[in-house]
């Protein structure tokens, strides 16, 4: 028993005393304050790591299941990103023996979210199927349960959301892993709004198939979660999730709304059998406002969203459909992939031809993208897949780079995907590529293509046989890249085109350049092994490597043609270098030679140079020459001392026409001191070596740089008598300036004083500037004479915290007459990344000018114009048209300062030129708005007024000078008045014009139609006009088509033309066409004619043109006067002595000098005019009819026809005496006036009597022969009467007074026989009288072109007859007549002239 004591005791001991020491170090541990914080530190050690730490301080009460922790902070590698305090938990202690964790209450004060902590590097995590994990909790615990989360405050800082926020949550929460199972319910609450926002209840238990989840968020705007999703405006957000159904078929529906109208909703099923999982699931809706802005074109309008596809098992995915569509976008995939195999497609289109859309990839730039087309496809055994994908994009324009219609592919056969390892084919081309880099973009001609097999292995990337070509480089290569050394090995070999301008023209001296390079990296080494380039200028081979150790370069570098660069400059140039050692002082040497250089034509003579040296030793430059018999030497020396300062002495330069020395030294934080001092005696000596072209003068300065406690001062003056440069000349100008402390609170104190300058045919005079410091303020004054007025602007410039802002107070003067002033202070004051600037008001004129916003990197600023008149335009930039009327408009400028936008509005009423002023053509309202971004101009504008009303609206692409315009209005035919006088044409009536301009500003392009009606067109000099006219003009690029013109001619004839004009602006409108007349009319007042024409219309419009082709003539008459000008000549009257008035009013009354001879303006022409029959000549008795041809060349303005029509019958009456014509002809030589040459003979008494009529028609001549000869008053008074002069009574004598006058033009009116032709409508009548008094009377005319009826009346039925001509041809006639007595008479006559 006592053995038995003995071991019990032995075994109890030790463990009551395991127990008492047990039980004291947990009554250390929890009970007393140095054993909680040690506890604290041992729980807040064991739960951090590497990227996350947590601090637990004021731990107490942790028994009698209660725990309170007054602080946890959670930091990572940038510090505490959160805290927790007044932690409490209400725990049953019993329940933890049983792995249960049972809180009755789980409540914090505050936690406060300073920013989101620093995500930990992820690891790739193995793919696993879709299914619940199989425990909630972590062992070794087995049912969580907190009946009560209550956490009063969460504050959320700004770096979270952008916005702080309040909030509060409570809830609860119950799990355990066996049998699995969870369930619960949250609230959060805005603090904020004292409301919920979000309810949350679950219930699910995987185990029973059971699947329950309710979530409702609604909150008003600028709330928590539309700053979570980033929705623009930040509306009202609701959304609600709610499932329904078993597990293994879970159906989830979805809605969401914004500012209470729904915004998208959709429906997500999942089914989970076994080793299958699969997903269902439909979105639509208005998805952009959830969607980052680069996004948001691609989702724009009403999406839709659709996918259906199962995973089985690990590796085997089948997707059966997955489709996108939104207004714009269409994405659609489908395939299957499996551990062995893979059958992928993929389609995508973006926008149309028709569409460029505007987004921001970064928030930042703008980019425009034109439409998008993508096609792919994957498939084959994993292990040999066959790739095919292809794409085109239209357009992509930013403010960096433009392409257009750029396309690739891609093709693989037998990939390995398994191993990364096979062939890729790729392609590439594109229309136009910029880049807007001036050294890259000349290459960039288009179009381009690159085209190489890529050769991919795990371990390298090779490529070979790369082709990049454009219209100015041809480029191939090879090589390869290994992914994990890094290592690289290149070879180009390239040959750019020649150009005749740009660098790569000055480079190559217009010629082509051939470049050859090899790079390697191999490890530690980098190395540019070989670079050759050969050209008619540039020739170059170096070679260079760069290694931990140092560097080592050597080479050559050489300028065969140095006027490739300026013409001012000639001869050759070559440089040897060679550089070698450590990396911090390196030894360089470099040479130059030169040989026949020479400046303005003057040899640069024995032109040489060096710089060699290393950092620490010095490197030393020289540079002698020798220019119109003048030295030509600059040094130099630099050295960087061990103690950090370098130095720069001994510069030294003499230079024709001036000189200039100093030294620098630069210490280690980065203060100079030194000086320079210049002195140039005459610029235009050194203008030469500066190739500076028209620059003189003098200038004499000194520049002075020291460091005073620590302080950087600069002081600087310069004079000068005279400097001129180009148009540009100023007098006597004297700077001085200083500044102390220049890298800190700078001290300015600075003065500017000149006595003229002369510019651009302007003069200022007595210009001052003066700048002085009033702490960190800067006050200045700039004044100046301008025309006999003072300019004065007036100012400070202020230093602070934030930046220097400047305020300028004061702005007055005129310039060119135009008063200028500032109505309000304008500043410009520092703000985030730039400046806000406050523009007022600046009167010019009448009109003002104001400005407000941001400017800087990136642009805020709102512009406006009021009222400004647009007569100030001609004060500024004479522009020759007189413009006036007043200008309204609104700009406002957004977006970076390298890439602005530009929205802008305005208004221009009461618009005329001088030109429309001269037609009195009605003012024009004119209005618009439009954007600038880009480089992309849209703009729709209107234009009203004047019988005008048109709208052009559309885009110009400034950066590839592409137009996409659509016009449509109405223009009266006023508008084009000058260019069509100079045509010698006057048009009237309007066009309805519907087209569009595409193309490029220097080539555009025209697409639509010009359509008029009841237009008249009148040729000014020829009084030829059109009326009536109907036409219809097709516009195709740069031609105009006359698919329709049709009108009326003269008095009722037809015209119809077809053709087509050219519209570039070169081309003066040439044109080509055809034009038909049909029973057309001329007449001039000597010349009537109706006619039908076939003519040719060819040549340049604005400018002239040419008419040619065949006129025939059905009929025509030629007018002679029947009273030839005469009257008084006017007295030539001088004024001497007399006042300004009555010299402007003999001015205005004085004849205005005729037109000079010449072409008189107009369109050529060459037209040949074919007229048989029916030419009547008639006037002052002579009544005949002609034929013949005509050759009208000449202009219009001044038509020049030539050739002769002969007499077919004709006749002169005088008194009561008829003289048929023998022969007879009207010839054109050069003038409308034709030469006439007619003679008519009678015989009586033995004597043959003649009438000649000679001269032009417009002045013909008449005389009298006989034979045997008389007299010619014997000649007329025997003709008419039988009797000598003398035998005539006084009646006898008045008639044939009357008849003379008749002849010479004299008579007033017409013969009485051509009122009577002319009242009755027949060709001709006919009285005859014979020596015995008896007389007789004719009526003839034209049944048709050839047939021709006359009838004779006489005083005995024998005198009747009816005679018939027909013209069977030309020469070939038919004659028939019946007499009243009953006899017939037929005859064949043949006629021919010679």
């Amino acid at each position: 028993m006592n053995a038995a004591k003995k071991w019990i005791w032995r075994i109890t001991l030790p463990l009551l005393v395991a127990v008492v020491l047990a039980l004291g170090a947990i009554s250390f541990l929890l009970l007393t304050s140095p054993g909680r914080d040690f506890t604290g530190n041992y729980i807040a050690n064991t739960v951090s790591n590497e990227s996350q730490q947590v601090e637990i301080t004021g731990l107490k009460q942790v028994l009698g299941d209660k725990l309170r922790i007054d602080q946890v902070r959670l930091s990572d590698v940038d510090g505490v990103w959160a805290e927790l305090n007044d932690v409490q938990l209400d725990y049953q202690l019993g329940q933890l023996f049983s792995r249960r964790l049972m809180l009755d209450r789980l409540a914090v004060a505050k936690v406060q979210l300073y920013r989101l902590p620093k995500a930990p590097e992820s690891q790739d995590a193995p793919a696993s199927p879709l299914a619940f994990p199989e425990q909630f909790l972590p062992d070794p615990l087995r049912a969580a349960d907190i009946d009560q989360i209550s956490i009063d405050e969460i504050v959320l800082d700004e770096p979270v959301l952008g916005t702080a926020r309040r909030l509060a949550l409570s809830g609860n929460v119950d799990a355990q892993n066996v049998p699995l199972n969870t369930h619960g319910e949250l609230r959060l609450i805005s603090l904020d709004r004292n409301a919920p926002i979000l309810d949350a209840d679950w219930t699910i238990a995987p185990n029973e198939d059971g699947f329950g989840l309710t979530l409702a968020i609604d909150e008003p705007g600028e709330g928590l979660f539309a700053d979570l999703i980033d929705i623009p405006g930040r509306p009202a957000f609701e959304a609600r999730i709610a499932t329904s159904g078993p597990l293994s078929n879970l159906k989830a529906d979805l809605s969401a709304a914004l500012d209470g109208r729904e915004a998208v909703k959709g429906a997500l099923v999942v089914s989970l059998t076994g080793e299958q999982q699969g997903l269902q699931a439909e979105l639509v809706g208005q998805l952009a406002p959830f969607m980052p802005d680069m996004l948001v074109p691609f989702v724009a309008g009403q999406s839709q969203l659709n996918i259906d596809a199962v995973r089985r098992g690990d590796n085997e995915f089948d997707v059966r459909s997955a489709r996108f569509r939104s207004a714009l976008t269409q994405i659609e995939a489908r395939g299957t992939y499996a551990a062995d195999a893979v059958d992928l497609s993929l389609t995508g289109q973006f926008g149309d031809e028709e569409t460029e859309v505007a987004f921001s990839p970064d928030g930042k730039t703008e980019m425009r993208l034109g439409a998008v087309k993508l096609n792919g496809q994957l498939s084959g055994a994993l292990s040999a897949a066959d790739l095919v994908l292809s794409g085109r994009v239209a357009q992509l324009n930013s403010a960096d780079a433009s392409f257009e219609d750029a396309q690739f592919n891609v093709r693989a056969s037998a990939f390995d995907l398994n191993e990364r390892q096979g062939n890729l084919d790729v392609s590439a081309k594109m229309a136009f590529a910029q880049l807007q880099n001036p050294q890259i973009d000349p290459l960039l001609v288009g179009p381009i293509g690159l085209a190489t097999t890529l050769k991919v292995s795990p371990d390298q990337y090779q490529f070979e046989d790369l082709k990049l070509e454009s219209a100015a480089l041809t480029a191939r290569g090879k090589g390869s890249f290994e992914p994990e050394t890094q290592n690289l090995i290149a070879e180009l070999n390239a040959d750019i085109a020649p150009q005749q301008d740009g660098i790569y023209g000055q480079l190559f001296a217009n010629g082509t350049g051939q470049i050859e390079v090899r790079l390697v990296r191999d490890g530690q080494k980098l190395a540019a092994e070989r670079l050759v380039v050969s050209s008619g200028n540039l020739n170059a081979e170096l070679a260079a490597e760069l290694t931990a150790g140092g560097l080592g370069a050597q080479g050559n570098i050489g300028f065969a043609k140095l006027s490739a660069f300026d013409p001012r400059l000639e001869g050759q140039a070559k440089f040897d270098l060679e550089a070698s050692g450590a990396l911090n002082n390196p030894q360089v040497k470099l040479q130059l030679a030169s040989q026949g250089v020479r400046l303005e034509g003057e040899p640069l003579e024995d032109l040489s140079g060096t710089i060699e040296g290393g950092l620490t030793d010095g490197i030393k430059l020289a540079l002698n020459a020798t220019y119109r018999q003048s030295p030509v030497e600059v040094q130099a020396e630099y050295i960087q001392q061990e103690d950090g300062r370098q130095l720069l002495r001994n510069v030294k330069a003499n230079v024709p026409g001036g000189r200039a020395e100093g030294a620098l030294v630069i210490s280690g934080d980065g203060l100079l001191e030194g000086s320079f001092a210049l002195a140039v005696a005459d610029l235009k000596e050194l203008a030469p070596l500066l190739l500076q072209e028209g620059l003189a003068g003098n200038l004499n300065g000194k520049l002075v740089l020291d460091a005073t406690d620590g302080q950087q001062n600069v002081q600087f003056e310069a004079s000068a008598d005279e400097l001129s440069m180009a148009t540009a000349k100023a007098q006597n100008v004297q700077i001085g300036a200083r500044a102390n402390d220049l890298f800190g609170t700078p001290i300015l104190d600075g003065t500017v004083r000149v006595e003229t300058v002369r510019a651009a045919n302007e003069r200022l005079s007595d210009v001052r500037f003066d700048l002085r410091s009033e702490g960190q303020n800067y006050p200045f004054v700039w004044q100046a004479e301008y025309e006999g007025d003072q300019l004065r602007a007036a100012g400070n410039g202020a230093l602070g915290d934030d930046g220097f802002a400047l305020n300028l107070a004061e702005f007055s003067g005129r310039y060119q007459n135009v008063p200028l002033e500032l109505t309000q202070a304008a500043t410009l004051t520092p703000a985030d990344n730039g400046f806000d600037l406050a523009l007022p008001g600046l009167t010019v004129g009448s009109g003002r000018v104001s400005a407000n916003g941001q400017i800087g990197d990136q642009l805020n600023l709102e512009a406006q114009l009021d009222d400004f008149p647009l007569n100030l335009i001609e004060n500024f930039a004479s522009t020759g048209q007189a413009i006036e009327g007043n200008l309204t408009g609104r700009a406002t400028i957004t977006g970076s300062a390298s890439a602005p936008k530009v929205d802008y509005r305005y208004q221009a009423n009461g618009f005329s030129v001088a030109l429309s002023r001269s037609n009195q053509l009605s003012s024009l309202s004119l209005s618009g708005s439009g954007t600038f971004a880009n480089n992309q101009l849209s703009m729709q504008n209107d234009i009203q007024g004047g019988g005008a009303s048109a709208r052009a609206n559309g885009n110009i692409n400034l950066a590839s000078n592409a137009l996409n315009i659509d016009v449509a209005g109405q223009l009266p035919f006023e508008y084009l008045a000058q260019p069509l006088s100079r045509a010698g044409l006057r048009l009237t009536g309007a066009a309805s014009i519907n087209a569009k301009i595409t193309g490029s500003t220097a080539v555009p392009r025209y697409q639509g139609q010009v359509s008029t009606s009841g237009a008249r067109l009148l040729d000014v000099a020829s009084k030829v006009s059109v009326s009536n006219i109907e036409a219809n003009i097709a516009l195709n690029n740069d031609r105009a088509q006359v698919v329709q013109l049709n009108g009326t001619i003269g008095g009722g004839g037809q015209l119809s033309v077809t053709g087509e004009t050219s519209l570039r602006p070169a081309e003066n409108l040439q044109s080509n066409y055809d034009i038909r007349v049909r029973n057309g009319s001329y007449e001039d007042g000597t010349l009537s004619t109706q006619f039908n024409a076939d003519l040719r219309l060819t040549g340049p419009l604005a400018t002239g043109g040419s008419i040619g082709g065949v006129a025939n003539i059905d009929q025509a008459s030629i007018i002679i006067p029947e009273q030839l000008g005469g009257g008084v000549s006017p007295v030539d009257i001088q004024h001497k002595g007399a006042s300004g008035a009555v010299q402007q009013q003999a001015a205005e009354l004085a004849p205005k000098p005729a037109a000079s001879g010449g072409s008189g303006g107009g369109m050529n022409l060459d037209i040949q005019v074919n007229a048989p029959r029916r030419i009547y000549v008639r006037g002052r008795g002579v009544d005949a009819e002609l034929g013949g041809q005509l050759r009208i060349l000449g202009t219009t303005g001044n038509p020049s026809p030539s050739g002769q029509i002969s007499l077919m019958r004709g006749r002169v009456d005088l008194l009561t005496k008829r003289f048929d014509f023998d022969t007879g002809q009207v010839i054109f030589r050069g003038t409308m006036d034709p030469s006439l040459n007619f003679s008519a003979s009678t015989r009586s008494d033995g004597y043959i009597y003649s009438i000649i009529v000679q001269g032009y028609a417009s002045s013909p001549e008449f005389s009298f022969q006989s034979s045997p000869s008389l007299p010619q008053d014997e000649v007329v008074a025997n003709l008419f009467f039988g009797k000598s002069l003398g035998e005539l009574s006084p009646l006898q004598l008045a008639q044939l007074a009357n008849a003379v006058a008749t002849l010479n033009g004299s008579n007033s009116g017409p013969g009485l026989l051509d009122r009577l032709r002319s009242l009755a409508g027949v060709d001709n009548i006919d009285i005859k009288s014979n020596e015995q008094g008896e007389t007789t009377v004719g009526i003839g005319g034209y049944l048709n072109d050839r047939t021709y009826v006359n009838v004779e009346k006489g005083t005995k039925a024998a005198d009747d007859k009816v005679t018939i001509d027909l013209e069977i041809t030309d020469s070939l006639k038919a004659r028939g007549e019946t007499s009243g007595d009953g006899n017939t008479e037929a005859g064949i006559f043949f006629e021919r002239d010679y």
